[in-house]
């Protein structure tokens, strides 16, 4: 009975998945919010750039050696239908960054209907520093702002992935 609920559990985390890590995914991180630069500070909504476009950072797949990243955002097209958007990154060790390589539209959606916020993200996150938390790596933090905003007094905003939090 255990095995079968291991395997449950298993497929219903492969099944959540709306993108593939080209190498195999083997990491799955939800998202939780947004801070200013400090784990474990308040946890803050989004900030005005991305909440305007109703953009949410979902989720963060990652391969077994931490090389490739993909990010799941979602936003409504101008039509009002749900975009889901996968941003596909290469980690350079060296600058502690994202590269972007591609993104990837969810095959529900057309391109016509959520190009402008694609362009935007393609433009806004090209490539962005990454913060791994200590003790095991619960937490990820992403650079998504450094520029004026609503929610941190600095320039930097962080998209925060939580690897305990539920899918």
């Amino acid at each position: 009975m255990k095995c079968f609920i291991l395997l449950l559990v298993a497929v219903s985390a492969l099944a959540s998945d709306n993108f593939k890590v080209p190498t195999g995914t083997t990491y799955r991180v939800k998202g939780i919010g947004y801070d200013c630069g400090e784990f474990f500070k308040d946890i803050k909504e989004a900030p005005l750039q991305y909440s305007e476009r109703a953009i949410a950072f979902d989720k963060l797949y990652a391969d077994k050696d931490l090389n490739i990243f993909v990010i799941e955002t979602s936003f409504p097209g101008i039509s009002g239908n749900l975009c889901t958007y996968g941003l596909f990154y290469q980690r350079e060790r060296a600058t502690k960054t994202f590269e972007l390589s591609y993104g990837e539209l969810l095959e529900t959606n057309t391109e016509e209907d959520c190009l402008e916020q694609i362009e935007f993200l393609n433009i806004k996150i090209k490539s962005m520093k990454y913060y791994p938390s200590k003790r095991g790596i619960r937490y990820l933090a992403v650079d998504v702002l450094n520029e004026e905003n609503n929610i941190c007094e600095g320039n930097q905003v962080r998209a925060v992935f939580d690897r305990r939090a539920a899918f």
